[in-house]
């Protein structure tokens, strides 16, 4: 009994603790890690799928709302709030300077007032006029021009009208040889706004200044707490490209796979289903936790 004691704890003990993400700020922000910290992305399910029923109530069939491959997203990524309030504003017509705030607290800029130039004149982003605004000279934006990115999109996405550059007062860190993938807020199917993807190597470079593009003209909103994007972060590894005909040992776990997904039962709120029965033995075999997440863990 004490061998099978001290070889669970030697094994307990054992466990090398997970890869650490870091984020941080100034001091002159520490009220940010109070009011809108970033956060596991398992605090926001989108709506769309907590509303969702997990089997079609007319049908009976399980809902997208079951597929583990939805919820397993947000399992494994960490969404950045947006850290103060911001309206943001783009025109095709000249915008008028508006009188200085009566609260010195308030920042803006643009290039309000400005000479909206012809496409082909123009070198920057001056065919549009904009300005954005905050509640505090400790934020503020920049704009990545039309000429950069924008100007060359497939007419398919016309509802793609700016992009703006936040200066980000979050800086991440990754354990040497991990990277983040920069993902929009998947599934939230916001009209007015989405973060660009892309991938940073923040075991290196720390700062995370995000692209916001402007999905329609006029004045949008964003307030603090809003979902602005997720990271998702990975390591580093090449892989070798293999394509290859089904071998003996490919139709082997193949055949594994689907007798595992097909004899049992779908899963539900008690029960696990095969997919994630697999999940369970493999975490077992690698010595791993296993916690499964479901869209009712969080309302």
């Amino acid at each position: 009994m004490k061998k099978i004691i001290k070889n669970l704890i030697d094994k307990i003990y054992s466990r090398e603790e997970p890869p650490k993400m870091t984020w941080w700020t100034k001091p002159e922000y520490n009220g940010l890690i109070y009011t809108a910290p970033p956060i596991p992305a398992t605090k926001h399910f989108p709506k769309v799928f907590r509303n969702m029923p997990r089997n079609n109530p007319g049908y009976g069939f399980p809902t997208a709302k079951q597929c583990p491959a939805f919820v397993d997203l947000y399992k494994h990524t960490y969404i950045l709030p947006m850290w103060c309030d911001v309206n943001l504003n783009i025109s095709a017509e000249k915008i008028e300077k508006k009188p200085e705030p009566v609260n010195n607290r308030v920042n803006k800029g643009g290039n309000t007032g400005g000479v909206i130039k012809p496409k082909l004149d123009s070198t920057i982003n001056d065919r549009l006029q904009y300005e954005w605004e905050t509640p505090s000279q400790e934020f503020f934006f920049e704009t990545h021009g039309n000429n950069q990115f924008l100007d060359f999109m497939p007419e398919s996405k016309k509802d793609w009208k700016f992009v703006w550059k936040p200066h980000c007062p979050w800086n991440m860190k990754t354990p040497k040889g991990y990277s983040v993938f920069q993902l929009p807020m998947t599934y939230e199917f916001n009209p007015d706004f989405e973060v660009m993807s892309g991938i940073i190597d923040t075991d290196i470079h720390h700062e995370i200044n995000q692209q916001i593009v402007q999905k329609r003209m006029g004045t949008i909103e964003i307030k603090r707490g809003t979902p602005l994007c997720m990271y998702l972060p990975f390591k580093r590894d090449k892989f070798n490209l293999e394509v290859v005909l089904e071998t003996q040992e490919l139709w082997s776990m193949r055949i594994k796979n689907f007798w595992n997904m097909w004899s049992k039962f779908g899963a539900t709120k008690s029960k696990l289903g095969g997919y994630r029965e697999a999940q369970k033995d493999q975490a077992k075999e690698l010595d791993q936790e296993y916690k499964v997440s479901t869209w009712e863990d969080r309302k």
